[in-house]
């Protein structure tokens, strides 16, 4: 009983007590309380108690929430469209659909084609604006692959993609004195353009139905073949992202060695045909946007020819055949488009003689990774057999480089030549002061070129000055070459050659043969007769820089892409377009230029 009235009597004392402005604790009315405590809270005065009004999304300025709004995804406007009534109506406008389509394509639009509106053109291909934004696409079909253009046409407010093709005309043979010998080269200018007879992709979609779901596959228009038998059909597939634990012992696309959008890769086999569910999304997060994949098969109408074999699932009545999933990827924008520092990386097309122009990626990285040990050994070959290295016919080391035997001793000899001359020119120089003299004495101070085989620097070569003076961006770094389509010997995705350094390390020389000049590129391509009168004409004109040449290895292999190997060549930087690479095993020039992508963009 004595506890429960000193209990009740702490409890009276402690109500008829005033509230302390120290006690944080302590009930507190709105009269005593200042406005300033609470800067997140606006104080209004209306019938009855004072209320308290918290500053809400909705109850910002247009202007303010509309800066609120462009910060959010697509998704995101999906969400907030399905809060309430106000912020619908701002989801729902236009201006920011219209930004959410632009962002994707590289064309201005000015209306929304067809559709009433951007954002009915934005959900017709939700999910597949990846396509035209990244623009560049490279399959997997070994050897050859295939290289996409994907744009979105603003007239039928479709998204397609056709095949890159390259047209070199007819093949005339050349030489010209390189290196001290003769050397076949092939006058390399192709039409390069879109194949607009038959579109690879082709996706309109439907306003008046919902976007398909991530794992379902999407059926483009088939092509009708001659006899209207039989057409080849064709279904797009959406890609789940790889996860990355998995990537050590599965066959994925792109191959490691290309550079990939957020390292977005996906499984490029599978016994099922990717039909399973584990290579489709089922969800927004696991969709990959920089990879997708193609079926292709051919599906009669009436009959099937006698003696055909049927295989593959899904056709009507058993007529499918000749079922193939092709698995495409991109590369990051930034890894193919040309700056200042890096005025090589670009997509390019090359002369492969026999096997026609194949594309190839050429990449100039910050951070390079360790080359192939059989390019490293290849690379080791100038040095050392400069060095006076000595390789048996046993030696198995030439073979593990990629380098024939007759091959290194024929390098070999060439250095005891060049020390010979070297010797020569030296003891005349002592007796008689000529500009020749001055000349040898800059050629044996010079480092560079003392570790330069002979047969790498060209007799039009200029004397190499005692340190380069273009040690410097854009000479520096590494530049890399890899096939986007490739041939039987070196399939797509495989690297083509490599300059280890563009600076003073690679560096061999200079050259200004004619046909390394603008000039003769200009006149070549337009198939000009009076080549001699252009030349004879420009005698009293400004007389071209000299050409860079750099060390680089050529990876070459037998059909099948066995046995392969990297062989010692050199590479003449002619300009940000165009490039030559010396092949000295086979004695021939393959010219390489760069494609022009944004001229598809108006085709």
């Amino acid at each position: 009983m004595q506890a429960q009235r000193q209990s009740s009597r702490n409890s009276s004392e402690e109500g008829s007590s005033p509230a302390t402005p120290t006690s944080s604790t302590s009930n507190q009315t709105p009269a005593t309380t200042s406005t300033s405590s609470l800067p997140e809270r606006s104080y209004t005065t209306a019938p009855g108690s004072p209320t308290f009004r918290e500053t809400t999304l909705t109850s910002l300025p247009i202007e303010l929430l509309d800066q609120i709004l462009s910060y959010l995804s697509p998704l995101d406007f999906v969400n907030v469209s399905e809060t309430c009534h106000r912020l619908r109506r701002q989801a729902l406008d236009d201006t920011f659909w219209q930004r959410f389509v632009q962002r994707n394509v590289a064309t201005k639009l000015k209306t929304s084609g067809i559709d009433p509106s951007f954002h009915k053109l934005y959900t017709r291909h939700h999910g597949r604006w990846f396509l035209p934004l990244h623009r560049i696409w490279y399959s997997d079909q070994y050897p050859y692959g295939k290289l996409l253009y994907a744009r979105y046409d603003p007239y039928r407010s479709c998204i397609e993609a056709y095949q890159v093709v390259a047209e070199r005309g007819r093949l005339n043979s050349s030489s010209v004195d390189f290196a001290g010998r003769q050397v076949e080269y092939h006058p390399f200018h192709p039409y390069v353009h879109l194949d607009l007879n038959s579109a690879s992709i082709h996706l309109s979609g439907d306003t008046n139905e919902q976007p398909p779901d991530f794992n379902d596959e999407i059926r483009m228009p088939p092509t009708l073949q001659d006899d209207d038998s039989s057409r080849v059909e064709h279904s797009f597939i959406h890609t789940r992202n790889l996860e990355t634990h998995n990537e050590g012992w599965q066959s994925v696309w792109p191959p490691r060695l290309l550079p990939t959008p957020d390292d977005q890769r996906v499984r490029n086999q599978s016994p099922s045909g990717f039909r399973s569910f584990d290579h489709n999304p089922s969800l927004a997060s696991q969709l990959s946007t920089a990879t997708f994949r193609i079926r292709q098969w051919i599906e009669f109408s009436h009959f099937i020819p006698a003696g055909l074999h049927i295989f593959g699932s899904g056709g009507q009545g058993g007529k499918r055949v000749g079922e193939t999933v092709a698995t495409y990827a991109t590369l990051p924008v930034e890894c193919y488009t040309p700056t200042k520092e890096k005025p090589w990386q670009g997509i390019w097309c090359g002369d492969y003689t026999g096997h026609g122009t194949e594309y190839l990626v050429l990449l100039q990285p910050d951070d390079p990774k360790p080359l192939p040990e059989k390019a490293q050994r290849a690379f080791a070959m100038w040095p050392n057999v400069n060095e006076n290295a000595v390789l048996d016919d046993e030696d198995d080391e030439a073979d593990d480089a990629g380098l024939p035997l007759d091959f290194v001793h024929h390098w070999e000899l060439n250095n005891a030549a060049e020390q010979q001359a070297s010797q020569t020119s030296s003891s005349s120089s002592s007796t008689t002061s000529t500009p020749a003299a001055s000349t040898s004495e800059a050629s044996t101070s010079n480092p560079e070129a003392n570790t330069i085989p002979t047969r790498s620097r060209p007799s039009t070569t200029t004397t190499p000055p005692q340190s380069d003076p273009n040690d410097t961006a854009p000479y520096k770094g590494r530049l890399e070459a890899i096939k986007l389509t490739g041939d039987p010997n070196i399939p797509r995705g495989e690297p083509t050659w490599f300059v280890q350094d563009l600076g003073s390390r690679g560096f061999v020389g200079y050259t200004k043969d004619p046909v390394f000049s603008a000039n003769h590129t200009q006149n070549t391509a337009n198939n000009k007769d009076d080549d001699d009168d252009n030349a004879r004409g420009e005698e009293g004109e400004e007389e071209e820089e000299p050409k860079r040449i750099v060390r680089s290895v050529g990876h070459v292999a037998h059909t099948g892409f066995i046995g392969d190997g990297y062989l010692p060549n050199c590479l003449v930087l002619i300009s940000g377009d165009r490039l030559a690479q010396y092949w000295e095993t086979f004695g021939f020039m393959s010219f390489y230029q760069r494609v022009d992508l944004d001229g598809f963009m108006s085709v």
